[in-house]
């Protein structure tokens, strides 16, 4: 209830009625002497004590989870679950390494991967749908820690038959090139935009798509351009695109791992974290492609 901020999305999730888990919920707090919950706008949320409480339980279950993997066979089924949140663009360049580490140091030890816009992972780290995300550092939020992982800059993404592709290209050369980008709540079409507008230029987005596989493919066919990080054109492997480094102003985006600071992180997903960040520094070695 607590990461869910729901007794109705934490039944579903548990299995169980409503009434039933509003019970026990009752009933534990009875037998602590404290309220746990209390009802607000948005649902339900921890108390000054029920955080405390909280804080407690999720280490027993750790401590438990612990000694379950401690004395089981390497081989069987797995016993536990992390999941990682990653922006798509940045999956096909870390996710397979990240994985087979995971398996050798925690054979017992599901991982679980979900792809979405920073702004969709920040939200899954404070509502527990995500323990460690790999995301753009495109926000300010109290109860999110970020590590940077690396910087990288911004290029313009073309096929081998465009006609702009040169090892650079100014930002003011980009009006009225046809771009694809994400859609208008993706803070880093926010920022291009916001460029563009300071410099009296328009751009010219005439197709939204957030997928990056499906930019990719469009690019490809000619249909337009796109504009990406340096670690994305890395993961693509594919010889029928090219790239221009955007300069006039320099354009760089920060890669970052992130964990929330409201729900304390487990022992498998601190060993989650340490895998991240060493598959990160050697993926991201060089800054440019």
């Amino acid at each position: 209830i607590a990461e869910t901020r729901s007794v109705s999305r934490a039944a579903i999730s548990l299995k169980l009625t409503q009434p039933a888990l509003s019970r026990y919920i009752r009933n534990l707090e009875d037998e602590v002497g404290t309220r746990l919950f209390v009802r607000n706008g948005r649902g339900v949320s921890l108390t000054e004590n029920g955080h405390r409480f909280y804080i407690h339980a999720k280490e027993a279950l750790d401590r438990l989870e612990l000694a379950e993997l401690d004395v089981a066979e390497k081989f069987g089924p797995p016993l536990t679950h992390v999941t990682l949140g990653i922006v798509s663009s940045m999956t096909d360049l870390l996710v397979v390494d990240i994985a087979e580490n995971m398996r050798r140091e925690l054979p017992r030890v599901s991982m679980r991967v979900v792809e979405g816009f920073t702004a969709d992972l920040v939200d899954w780290l404070n509502e527990g749908r995500v323990d460690v995300a790999v995301c753009f550092h495109e926000f300010h939020h109290a109860s999110i820690e970020a590590m940077p992982l690396c910087e990288q800059n911004l290029y313009l993404l073309g096929g081998r038959a465009a006609e702009f592709m040169q090892p650079q290209i100014r930002f003011d050369a980009l009006a009225g090139v046809p771009l694809v980008l994400p859609a208008k709540q993706n803070l880093l079409r926010t920022q291009l935009e916001g460029i563009a507008e300071a410099r009296g230029l328009r751009l010219n987005v005439v197709v939204e798509a957030d997928a990056f596989a499906t930019i990719s493919d469009l690019v490809a066919a000619g249909l337009c351009y796109a504009i990406i990080p340096g670690g994305a054109y890395r993961s693509l492997k594919r010889g029928d695109l090219k790239i221009s480094k955007i300069v006039e102003p320099d354009m760089t985006q920060t890669l970052v791992m992130a964990t929330s600071l409201v729900r304390p992180q487990t022992t498998c997903s601190k060993i989650l974290s340490r895998i991240v960040a060493a598959q990160a520094k050697t993926s991201f070695a060089l800054r440019d492609p």
